[in-house]
């Protein structure tokens, strides 16, 4: 229905692995990217609502720094506003809310108080998603890694029992024991492929 035609076969090409390895995260992705985000705006409406007379700048409340390292890891400034459980506050890396002391009323000022605390809330839920994905993706291709060298090295044995058994070194038992310590191996290693791409989709959400 969404296509607007009549289903069909659908392409399919390349490989989980693929996808897992040769789609990389770009480094130095903007923090202010998670704008975007649905809950991010909705929240964002409702301080730009409440600071409507106050007049404060909304993009003043928005952390200015990089979600990504390289290699698609989280960087520093990402972990450093995880490591701040208050808020991200003032700094040289950090942005927040300016307040024109002396200029507003502590009516106007409380008025926007719940709404930026809100707000801000909601964007330190977006950084730590997307660092707990880029933790989580960094972690699962050292676990596959691992898992490909156990399958590479049970490949090794059903190869080496089938030759025992060719020259007639043992019975087929042996290729048998060895394939039911293979066949589960590469099904574990095809579902931390699956996971490691999934992380894609999470990140891109």
């Amino acid at each position: 229905v969404l296509a607007g035609r009549a289903p069909g076969r659908i392409r399919r090409s390349g490989s989980t692995r693929d996808i897992a390895y040769n789609v990389k995260v770009p480094a130095g992705i903007p923090a202010y990217i998670l704008s975007r985000r649905p809950d991010v705006r909705q929240s964002e409406y409702q301080l730009r609502a409440a600071n409507a007379e106050v007049g404060v700048a909304i993009a003043n409340y928005f952390p200015t720094i990089s979600l990504t390292a390289a290699g698609g890891l989280a960087s520093a400034d990402l972990r450093h506003v995880q490591g701040r459980r208050g808020g991200w506050g003032f700094g040289t890396n950090l942005t927040g809310p300016l307040f024109q002391a002396g200029k507003l009323t502590a009516e106007k000022i409380e008025q926007t108080v719940a709404p930026s605390n809100d707000y801000e809330q909601t964007v330190l839920n977006a950084l730590a998603e997307v660092s707990s994905t880029l933790i989580q993706r960094a972690k699962l291709r050292n676990i596959t890694s691992i898992q490909s060298e156990a399958v590479e090295a049970y490949q090794t044995a059903v190869k080496l029992s089938f030759e025992r058994y060719r020259t007639g070194l043992s019975n087929y038992i042996e290729v048998l024991y060895a394939q039911q310590n293979l066949y589960p191996a590469q099904i574990q290693l095809s579902q931390y492929y699956y996971q490691h791409a999934s992380t894609l989709v999470s990140l891109y959400t």
